[in-house]
């Protein structure tokens, strides 16, 4: 990653990298990114942060900011931070739909035939 720059992906309308100005925060650069999309799991974003060598990886509870105003979880971001939001499992679910759709059109099973969904335990 260049100098004075975040790399923003995963669950974000417009992933890309992004320049870093001094005071830059998550929310900020989730702004940034044009905002989240309805898939993502706020309450475990995540920067991943390499200084020196050593890389870290803090979790921010969005969620909590969002909803309950709990500014400690608006994490300041540094040089070169790499910031990830997580996909939810439905969010999975629709992905994976999108791919085995073809098959099922295959066989002639139109998938919106498809009602019920079972979770099966551990």
């Amino acid at each position: 990653i260049a100098e004075n720059k975040v790399l923003i992906f995963g669950e974000v309308k417009k992933p890309g990298l992004y320049p870093r100005k001094p005071g830059l925060t998550l929310m900020d650069a989730i702004g940034l990114a044009d905002g989240y999309t309805i898939y993502a799991v706020l309450r475990n974003t995540a920067i991943i942060r390499t200084t020196n060598q050593n890389s870290e990886i803090l979790v921010a509870n969005l969620d909590k900011l969002i909803k309950d105003g709990d500014i400690s979880q608006n994490l300041p971001l540094a040089n070169n931070d790499i910031v990830y939001v997580p996909r939810s499992l439905i969010g999975d679910w629709n992905v994976f739909v999108q791919k085995i759709r073809p098959t099922f059109e295959l066989i002639s099973i139109p998938i919106s035939t498809i009602v019920t969904i079972k979770v099966l335990g551990d």
